[in-house]
C-alpha cells in the first residue's frame, strides 16, 4: 500500500514538473495590438523593432499584431491581445465598451529633431484647385477619409467645419478608404476632391516623394511653433498605450517600465519615428469632440422617459396641481 501511494505521488510531481515550464512560458508571452492607420507592411515595419525591444527589456516574448479596427475590435473581444496602442477615438470606443482603467502610457511623435505628444487632422486638396482655398469652400464637395472613428483623418476636421456651419455628413459625399495612403491617392487621382489624413502623413510621403509639395495643397494651415507638422485643426493628446484586465500588474508594471525607458536615440524609437511614452495623458477633449459630433460612443441620443421629466419639473408640476 505504501509503494502504491509513494508511485502517485511520484506521478503527480513529475505531472507538475512537465507543467510548470509550459505555464511560465505561456505567462511570459503578450501579444501587442497596434492600429494600422498605413498600409500593414509600413506598420509591421516601423513596430516590429519596438515588440523586440520589449522583448528584450522585460524578458517577456512580446508579439507585435496589426490590425484595422473592426479586426482590432475582434481581437479584443476574443481576448487576443493584452496591449494595444491605437487613435484616441478608437480607445473611447473600446472604452465604453470593456473594463478598462484608463492609459498605460501615452506615445510622443519626433520629426527632424522636434517631438510632440499631440495629433490634429489636415485638409489637403489638389494644388490646382484654385475653388478650394479655405473651410467654407469645402461646402458640397467629395470628401476622402479613412474613417468616421480616424480622430486625425475625420473628427477634427469635421470640428472646424462645423464651427463655419459646414456639415460634411448632410453636405457632402464621403468617400470612406481604410488608411491615409488610399486618401492621398484618392485625391492626387481626382477621384475626390478634398482628403482627411493625421498629421504627420504629409511629412512621412513627402520624404519619400518630394513633388507631393508642387501637387498638393494644405486647407486652413495652422502655425504653431515648434510643432513639427503641417496642420488644418486644433491639437488632442497622442494615441495611448493601453493595457487590458486580464493583463496582470507585475506584466503591466514591467511593459511601462520599458517603455518609459525608451530613448530617441534607441532604434525602436526612430523606426517607429518616436520620441519614447510619456504619462498618460488627459482625453477630455478628445471626448468633447467626440459628444460635439455625436460621434461613437456618444452617438446614441438619451431616452427621456416621464419620471426624468417629472423629477427635472417636479416643482413646476407640485405648483400647478395645488393651483
Amino acid at each position: 500500500m505504501m509503494k502504491g501511494m509513494l508511485y502517485r505521488c511520484l506521478v503527480s510531481l513529475l505531472v507538475v514538473a512537465v507543467n510548470v515550464p509550459a505555464q511560465l512560458a505561456a505567462s511570459d508571452s503578450v501579444t501587442l495590438g497596434v492600429f494600422a492607420y498605413r498600409p500593414d507592411n509600413v506598420i509591421n515595419e516601423r513596430y516590429q523593432p519596438l515588440a523586440d525591444y520589449l522583448t528584450l527589456e522585460t524578458g517577456m516574448a512580446v508579439n507585435l499584431k496589426v490590425f484595422n479596427q473592426d479586426d482590432m475590435n475582434r481581437a479584443l473581444a476574443a481576448n487576443q491581445i493584452d496591449f494595444f496602442l491605437t487613435n484616441p477615438s478608437h480607445f473611447l470606443v473600446i472604452r465604453s465598451e470593456r473594463s478598462l482603467t484608463g492609459a498605460l502610457a501615452t506615445l510622443r511623435r519626433s520629426w527632424q529633431g522636434k517631438t510632440t505628444g499631440s495629433i490634429g487632422g489636415v485638409i489637403i486638396t489638389r494644388a490646382e484647385r484654385d475653388d478650394i482655398n479655405r473651410l467654407q469652400d469645402l461646402e458640397k464637395k467629395s470628401i476622402a477619409t479613412p474613417g468616421l472613428t480616424y480622430l486625425g483623418g475625420y473628427q477634427a476636421q469635421a470640428l472646424e467645419l462645423a464651427s463655419v456651419d459646414v456639415d460634411v455628413r448632410r453636405h457632402n459625399r464621403m468617400v470612406f478608404l481604410g488608411n491615409h495612403d488610399r486618401v492621398i491617392r484618392s485625391v492626387l487621382a481626382g477621384d475626390t476632391d478634398v482628403g482627411f489624413i493625421r498629421t504627420g502623413i504629409y511629412e512621412e510621403l513627402l520624404s519619400e516623394n518630394p513633388n507631393l509639395a508642387d501637387e498638393l495643397k494644405i486647407i486652413n494651415p495652422q502655425q504653431l511653433r515648434g510643432y513639427p507638422f503641417v496642420l488644418s485643426t486644433r491639437l488632442y493628446p497622442e494615441w495611448p498605450l493601453v493595457s487590458l484586465p486580464h493583463v496582470d500588474s507585475r506584466t503591466v508594471r514591467r511593459v511601462a517600465s520599458a517603455l518609459f525607458a525608451l530613448e530617441p536615440e534607441h532604434a525602436a524609437a526612430q523606426a517607429a519615428g518616436l520620441a519614447g511614452f510619456s504619462p498618460p495623458a488627459d482625453y477630455q477633449s478628445v471626448e468633447m469632440l467626440s459628444r460635439s459630433l455625436r460621434m461613437p460612443p456618444y452617438d446614441q441620443v438619451p431616452r427621456v422617459t416621464w419620471v426624468d421629466i417629472l423629477h427635472q419639473y417636479r416643482n413646476w408640476v407640485i405648483t400647478v396641481a395645488v393651483l
